[in-house]
């Protein structure tokens, strides 16, 4: 008898309390599995036939050689053992199994395995497991691998991959993880699958926690079991100002420092079910150059993906098309298969009539691997195959008597065989989900955990439908074991016999439950109550928790699952009675849409105006003053951007008035930076620098950071961007760059990107209009990368002007002015009218030097037109100063007369509201005219008066280059 405890390090078995230890952690056996190995351990050495087996371990129970397979199989990976060269149990190939590790002695060093023993208990799979071999060791040569595995239901593909990470559980060289996408509401829950298959991961290699630590800390946020309390205040910090673009950014360079010296296999499970930003992930991963040791691949099912608009079909599309990945379509068993597999389930004894049981279940399934493991039990089941003296004979074809037609009719059949009770319980163990908590079983079925856990048990040590799958325990102290369906198609089965009634009372019942055993906690599973809620016709739950499912996916830098969500509830929201209350939850929810819908659809989409605009009318009746402030903020930013001053200007003023009733230094910061922005686009430069001073003089980069999250920029930041314009406008040169470079500086310190792309472009816009030409392109190649990096196309269409304007004043015309229409086209095709004066100027400029002042002249006349119907005239006086520019560069009869009348209206319009460089710049252009008719003395007197109106900026242009005209003019 061997002793009770036995020690082999790093594991150690205690036979009494039936547990199995590797270095102090708990591994987890099926208790027929424990009982294998009691048998094999107490043998050391001995051969142990299958008929002993199946004698102690499954006595008066009929069983095939798969289950058995199944259970070796389990102990093989516990203990990391290669079935090609063992240390702890050998195959004796078709008899039995032999333990060749710790005993009642030191136990017997391990031998090699016989050449014809079975290496893995998967057949007809030698394609696809050489495929994934190949992928391997490309990715350990450093080139990562993006492979696509498909296959319809029940093809086996969860098992190929179960194949394949056993073979790699003993190489050093490789680290294995996986997650499951889980079907719910259509865009999912954000990274659910890669943060499940990291957080596996994370709890078994603390190497893996330090390197998301220093890489990637946005992503151990959403992994609390594996931060300590202690550490997420300093993790909260790291993640302030997290884009979606840093989310992928961060696990990519946390994948490419994970696989230095390892490789690294990340499957996902499920990928049809996928969410939008886990796609995302995907593409950036399978595009980025850098050299990783990583595999990643994706499982899915193909009906779940063609013949739709899906963005994984999309996806793969894009990456075949560029060769970054590669796919392996799981192919159905042929006859030989079938017949292998035949003689792994049932032994020796099959020989005789393997053949012919093969072809026929070939013919019945067609190879599909769940159609033949459903077919071989049900031919047992009803006594067409069985065994007399140790041999098998098969009396009925496959395809006789009256068989289902499909898998669902297997499954049916397996279920007449249950009890009523253990039907009841699996019935409403699908509408608790694919895994599930005993303890919402209970809940729905208004029974005791003790009694659903017992049968679930039951079912799931007699693998019928159910498998273990750990425990849980929820907040409220409720501890209970969990299980899964074997198969998605079980639960697909056993979920639509309920009828709708019962179906929703279920869900109800489960969805109150859980909300309470998980308490705070119920955050978490938001979208899961959601869906329980909705089914069980609860609609006011169910928005509560697609709100919180929002809120969570907003916090995770997922806007696009945010707007699933959100619009969901909307739609849920409907089924509430009309009234005060309805009213409310639907403004909440409309604020919290219009924030993803800037981030994904652009400022000036028409879903914008919509979200605001039907908030708006619900604050009219029930608002308060902090629930309207962002809902006129919103629509502001919507009119703005499209150019609509008029109205843009109507509600920055509802704005300053709710925030000057309120008092808030919040409120008030925000709208004397929504006046001032709006009064300088609109060309009032007084009235633009003394509400946006005023708001630089309330801003405090810590007290106002959240801000930044709830309006899209840092106030500070884009404050200081517009007082240097307005500054700059107004002839104060020098403070008008000190404010720039304060933009900058504040950029730095909050380390939020789009702040950081805006100042850039602000630096280089007063680069450019100090004639600066390196500084502008240095600063709109900084803006381009981060614009770039981080998915924001307005701002690199804008510094890309910006870019092609300095590469022209080069001397590259042609490539500047290629970069510069690219941008203005892609900048106007994100709906932003707002600002295009200022860059269409510089095209025109930059026309002129190329020569071409027709085109210029048609850029400017398109530019005066939108002026006119807009309002916006921040930059009027530039346009009409061009004009000028290019009707004398054109030479005609009658362009100098007409070019002079520009520059005059130019002179006229900028001294009339004090904008003094662009007063300076139209005075220069004239005076230069009239120096070449000879009129020098009036050059001089137009000229002099406003140079002498400056009291800094004298080294800059383009005051500079004024002061030596009339320096010229004077001598």
């Amino acid at each position: 008898m061997p002793p009770r405890v036995i020690d082999f390090p790093p594991f150690r078995l205690d036979l009494d309390d039936e547990r199995l230890w590797r270095d102090g952690a708990a591994i987890r056996l099926r208790p027929k599995t424990f009982a294998v190995l009691r048998l094999l351990v107490g043998r050391p050495g001995q051969l142990v036939t299958k008929d002993e087996i199946w004698s102690t371990v499954w006595p008066a129970t009929t069983v095939g050689d798969d289950t058995l397979t199944k259970s070796v199989r389990e102990l093989r990976q516990a203990f990391g053992d290669d079935p090609a060269a063992p240390r702890f149990i050998e195959t004796v190939h078709r008899r039995g199994f032999r333990w060749l590790g710790a005993g009642g002695t030191a136990g017997t060093p391990a031998t090699p395995a016989p050449e014809d023993a079975l290496a893995t208990p998967v057949v007809g799979r030698e394609r696809e497991i050489g495929f994934l071999d190949v992928r391997l060791a490309e990715a350990l040569r450093g080139r990562r691998q993006v492979v696509f595995i498909e296959g319809e239901a029940g093809i086996g593909k969860t098992t190929l991959i179960d194949a394949f990470f056993a073979r790699l559980g003993r190489d050093p060289r490789v680290t294995c993880a996986r997650g499951q996408s889980v079907e719910g509401y259509g865009a999912g829950e954000a990274y659910l699958p890669v943060l499940e298959g990291l957080e596996r991961l994370g709890r078994t290699s603390p190497e893996a926690v330090a390197v998301l630590r220093h890489h990637a800390p946005m992503w151990l946020w959403q992994m609390p079991s594996l931060v300590d309390a202690a550490e997420r205040p300093a993790l909260a910090r790291a993640i302030a100002g997290a884009t979606p673009h840093r989310m992928v950014r961060e696990l990519a360079l946390a994948l490419e420092a994970l696989t230095v010296e390892r490789g690294l296999v990340l499957c996902i499970d499920d990928l049809h079910w996928s969410d939008l930003s886990t796609l995302t992930l995907l593409d950036f991963l399978a595009r980025r150059r850098e050299p990783a040791r990583l595999v990643l691949i994706g499982v899915f099912r193909p009906a779940d993906v063609r013949g739709r608009e899906h963005p994984l079909s999309a996806l793969q599309r894009e990456l075949r098309l560029h060769e970054l990945c590669r796919e392996l379509v799981v192919s159905r068993l042929d006859a030989p298969a079938i017949a292998e597999y035949a003689r792994l389930r049932f032994g020796d004894g099959v020989g005789p009539v393997v053949e012919a049981l093969a072809a026929s279940v070939h013919r019945r399934t067609e190879g599909n691997p769940l159609f033949v493991v459903q077919v071989l039990h049900d031919l047992v089941e009803r006594g067409a195959l069985c065994e007399r003296d140790g041999r098998w004979e098969l009396r009925a074809p496959a395809e006789s008597g009256e068989p289902p037609h499909g898998v669902r009719q297997f499954i049916e059949r397996q279920l007449e065989r249950l009890s009523a009770r253990e039907l009841e319980i699996l019935e409403a163990a699908s509408i608790a989900g694919l895994e599930f908590s005993a303890a919402a079983v209970a809940a729905g079925l208004e029974t005791t955990v003790v009694d659903v856990e017992a049968h679930c048990a039951s079912l799931a040590r007699r693998e019928q439908f159910l498998q273990e799958s750990g425990a849980e325990e929820w907040a409220d102290g409720t501890v209970a074991s969990r299980f899964g369906f074997l198969h998605q198609l079980h639960h697909e089965v056993l979920s639509a016999r309920a009828t709708s009634a019962r179906r929703a009372m279920l869900h109800r019942r489960i969805g109150l439950r859980k909300e309470t055993g998980h308490g705070a906690g119920a955050v978490d599973i938001a979208h899961q109550l959601a869906c329980h809620f909705e089914e069980g016709r609860d609609h006011e739950r169910a928005v509560h928790h697609l709100a919180r499912a929002a809120a969570t996916a907003t916090g995770r830098r997922a806007p696009r699952e945010a707007i699933g969500y959100l619009e969901r509830a909307l739609a849920i929201l409907r089924a509430l009675p009309e009234g005060p209350e309805r009213d409310r939850r639907e403004l909440a929810l409309r604020v919290a849409l219009g924030v993803p819908l800037l981030a994904t659809r652009g400022y000036a989409a028409p879903e914008v105006e919509r979200t605001y605009g039907r908030a708006r009318e619900l604050c009219r009746g029930l608002g308060t003053p902090r629930e309207i402030f962002p809902v006129l903020h919103g629509l502001w930013i919507f009119y703005e951007v499209r150019g609509e001053l008029g109205a843009a200007r109507g509600l920055a003023d509802e704005l300053i008035a709710l925030a000057e009733r309120e008092d808030d230094a919040a409120l008030l910061l925000q709208a004397h930076h929504v006046v001032g922005e709006t009064a300088y686009l609109r060309g009032d430069l007084t009235e633009a620098l003394a509400h946006l001073e005023r708001a630089i003089a309330l801003y405090d980069p810590h007290a106002h950071e959240p801000l930044a999250l709830l309006y899209g920029l840092d106030p500070g930041v884009v404050s200081c961007c517009y007082a240097g314009w307005t500054l700059g406008a107004l002839g104060r040169l020098d403070r008008a760059a000190e404010r720039i470079e304060e933009a900058l500086a504040l950029t730095r310190a909050t380390r939020l990107p789009l702040g950081s792309a805006v100042a850039s472009i602000a630096a280089g816009s007063v680069a450019q209009a100090f004639g600066e030409t390196r500084a502008t392109a240095e600063h709109a190649a900084n803006a381009i990368a981060l614009a770039v990096r981080e998915g924001f196309p307005l701002q690199r269409a804008r510094a890309a002007i910006l870019h092609g304007w300095a590469l022209a004043a080069e001397g590259r015309g042609t490539e500047g002015l290629a970069e510069m229409r690219a941008g203005l086209d892609a900048s106007v095709a994100t709906g932003a009218r707002a600002g295009l004066q200022y860059f269409r100027a510089l095209l025109a400029e930059a026309l002129g030097r190329a020569g071409d002042p027709a085109a210029g002249l048609a850029v400017v006349a398109d530019a005066l037109t939108d002026a006119a119907a807009s309002g916006e005239r921040h930059n009027e006086e530039e346009l009409y100063r061009w004009r000028g520019e290019l009707l004398l560069q054109r030479g005609a009869a009658t362009d100098v007369a007409e070019a002079e009348s520009c520059f005059r209206d130019a002179l006229t319009r900028a001294h009339a509201r004090g904008a003094r460089t662009f007063e300076l710049r139209a005075a220069t252009s004239l005076a230069r005219l009239w120096r070449t008719r000879g009129e020098r003395a009036a050059a001089r007197d137009l000229l002099g008066p406003v140079c002498d109106g400056f009291t800094e900026g004298f080294a800059r242009e383009p005051l500079r280059g004024a002061r030596a005209l009339l320096t010229e003019l004077r001598a």
